[in-house]
C-alpha cells in the first residue's frame, strides 16, 4: 500500500472491526496487521497481512481480488471459468 491507501485503510478500520464483530460468519478476509518494511536504499513499503478466505472451508460461490479500482479490474466474460478469481468490475456487474 502507498501512504494514501494506508490512510484510507486506517480511516475505515473502526467500521471494519465493528462489522466483523457483528458478523462473525462473514467471508470478508480477516486482517492481522499492517506492517511497514524498510530496507537499505529502498523506499518503505506498507504490507497488509490477511487471512485467505478461500481456505475457510465454506461453500464459496465467487472469489474476488478487490483493489478498489475499476481500471483494468475486470475478467472478461469469455475468460471466466469455474473457480477463477474475479475482479472489482465483475463484482459491480453482479449487482446489476
Amino acid at each position: 500500500m502507498n501512504n494514501a491507501e494506508l490512510k484510507v485503510f486506517l480511516d475505515c478500520l473502526p467500521d471494519y472491526v465493528l462489522y466483523l464483530k457483528a458478523n462473525p460468519e462473514s467471508m470478508i478476509a480477516r486482517i492481522y496487521g499492517v506492517f511497514t518494511v524498510q530496507m537499505e536504499d529502498i523506499t518503505p513499503v506498507h504490507l497488509l497481512l490477511m487471512s485467505n478466505a478461500a481456505q475457510a472451508g465454506k461453500n464459496i460461490k465467487n472469489v474476488f481480488d478487490l483493489k478498489g479500482s475499476i481500471i483494468n479490474r475486470k475478467v472478461d466474460e469469455n475468460h471466466i471459468t469455474a473457480g477463477c478469481t474475479l475482479k472489482d468490475v465483475n463484482l459491480l456487474n453482479l449487482k446489476k
